[in-house]
């Protein structure tokens, strides 16, 4: 007997899980990670050999390039920024000052720590152009190679809200 009742209630368990089987769920999550990518290249040219225009300053015309196509992180964005310059080309003691300035939209002066390009998640790629111009020529100058140094710092930062 006691064979007979163990063998019912094994049937019994057994039809219970498979009535609550047939009502169970199950979600299943599917995902792929895709890894960060911050890698962007920023072209800025080593040297820049300026040329005297009509009014005998020297100009030059410099491109600041931001490239990012496999860049894949909304909400970030890319700046260079000028860093540091003295703002006068010297050869020894003498000295001709000049001024970066964009060349385009208002044509403003950048000052030290002026943002010179920015790109933005979703930008194709950036292109800035910059004008070196020297500002007044002194009759005192002597002959010989006038030079400054740039720099410009590159950094990746939260994308600004439009």
């Amino acid at each position: 007997m006691k064979k007979f009742f163990a063998l019912m209630l094994t049937l019994c368990l057994l039809c219970g899980a498979a009535a609550l089987a047939e009502d169970a769920t199950q979600t299943t999550e599917v995902y792929y990670q895709l890894a960060a990518n911050e890698q962007y290249t920023v072209t800025i040219p080593a040297e820049l050999n300026l040329t005297a225009t009509e009014d005998g300053r020297p100009t030059e015309y410099m491109d600041v390039k931001i490239e990012a196509p496999d860049f894949n992180v909304p909400g970030k964005s890319i700046s260079v920024k000028l860093t540091d310059a003295a703002f006068k080309l010297v050869n020894g003691t003498s000295e001709m000052p000049y001024t970066i300035q964009s060349n385009e939209g208002d044509k403003a002066a950048i000052a030290l720590n002026g943002e010179v390009a920015r790109w933005t998640f979703g930008d194709e790629a950036v292109t800035k152009e910059l004008r070196v111009h020297v500002t007044s020529l002194d009759n005192a100058l002597v002959a010989g190679r006038y030079s400054d140094q740039l720099t410009f710092t590159i950094s990746v930062g939260t994308q600004l809200k439009q």
